[in-house]
């Protein structure tokens, strides 16, 4: 074969055999022959040197597949550079060229320049808070229905509005404006008393200041009001009939003995004996009012009684003055506010007294409120 020539069909030559060896392996010691190995494709098996082998795996690792993940301190990437030019080149369409970029090696943006101006002309606008006014500003448009208008505003910048229209009204307010809010009008807690506001009220035919006396007080005229009377405490109380009360007053002072031939004695052709209970409780609880006598009912006819502390008075009867023997209720839970009482106006009569159901049964009294502080008059009798 003669060189230059075209390979024919048919031409002779000396083959070159090779080992097949799916897996590379040694074939001899140093400085032997050997032949030259292929894989089972017959690709000869080529061996780069260490430093092209690194310059492989360096290609290698900047190579991605797409969306493959990126690994902080670890993934690589190669370093693309641009090109400056005082004089920018030229390039048609079609021709590769590099990125453009300034002396600081900024990248160049087209119409950078004018993206910059106008960025900078929005920043004139911006102002932070308790900054002077700026120089510049946005223009707030509106629209009339068809094209975008200004909103307007007068020399001293208020804004200008128009009422196209507004719901009559019933009364007529006026030309109403604030210039100045006085800064003393209003104080805060604990401070020292400033200026006010006038408070007005209305008579029926004019308007008129709200009075106060000299120590700040608000005046008050009671027009008109039930009848109520208060304890020292403050505690409303009911203010019974006149005569009721001459007659528990008279029959207080025959059972101490004060008085004798009272409204007591009148009753005692009735078989009634009366007896006068003092309660003075220090805490709450359960107080045993008597009454237990042999074949008698007991019979509760006054109460009066105050409490400490707000709370319940409740009256029973039971077999030993303890809460035995099931006590039975006489009355419901009267509610007592601290420093008030109950009041359970004398009664003379057998049919208008309170009465246990049977006899032997002690009368009691319990407390829900602190200290009870009082009396009870009480009867025993054989009629039920």
């Amino acid at each position: 074969v003669r060189e230059d020539l075209a390979h024919v069909s048919g031409d002779r030559g000396i083959a070159i055999w090779a080992v097949q060896h799916d897996t590379l392996g040694s074939m001899g010691a140093d400085g032997d022959y050997a032949p030259l190995q292929v894989n089972a494709s017959g690709a000869v098996y080529v061996q780069i040197d260490a430093a092209g082998l690194t310059a492989l795996q360096l290609i290698d690792d900047i190579v991605y597949v797409d969306d493959a993940d990126w690994t902080d301190s670890s993934s690589k990437h190669a370093l693309v550079g641009g090109l400056y030019q005082e004089t920018p080149q030229t390039v048609t369409t079609g021709d590769v060229a590099p990125f453009q970029i300034d002396s600081h090696g900024n990248i160049v943006e087209a119409n950078s320049g004018a993206i910059k101006t106008a960025v900078q002309l929005i920043d004139d606008t911006v102002a932070t808070v308790d900054a002077a006014i700026t120089a510049k500003g946005l223009a707030l448009a509106g629209t009339d229905g068809t094209n975008a208008r200004i909103v307007k505003t007068d020399s001293s910048g208020e804004l200008q509005v128009d009422v196209l229209s507004i719901t009559a009204g019933d009364n007529n307010i006026g030309n109403v404006d604030i210039v100045t809010q006085p800064s003393d009008t209003f104080a805060a807690d604990g401070q020292a008393y400033g200026k006010g506001v006038l408070i007005q009220g209305d008579d029926g035919t004019d308007r008129t200041a709200v009075l106060v006396g000299t120590d700040g007080h608000l005046q008050v005229d009671v027009l008109s009001a039930a009848s109520t009377a208060v304890t020292n405490a403050g505690t409303f109380v009911t203010q019974e009939n006149g005569a009721l009360l001459t007659a528990m007053q008279g029959a207080e002072d025959e059972l101490d003995g004060t008085t004798t031939g009272g409204p007591l004695a009148k009753l005692a052709g009735a078989g009634l004996t009366f007896s006068q209970v003092v309660i003075d409780q220090d805490a709450a609880g359960r107080l045993d009012l008597g009454g237990n006598v042999e074949s008698k009912y007991p019979r509760l006819h006054a109460l009066v009684v105050g409490l400490t502390i707000a709370g319940t008075i409740t009256i029973h009867h039971d077999s030993d003055g303890a809460g035995g023997g099931t006590p039975v209720q006489m009355t419901g839970e009267m509610p007592v506010g601290a420093n008030g009482g109950v009041v359970i106006p004398f009664c003379p009569h057998l049919d208008g007294a309170l009465t246990g159901s049977a006899t032997n049964r002690h009368l009691t009294l319990t407390s829900t409120g602190g200290a009870a502080n009082g009396y009870a008059i009480i009867s025993t009798s054989t009629s039920a």
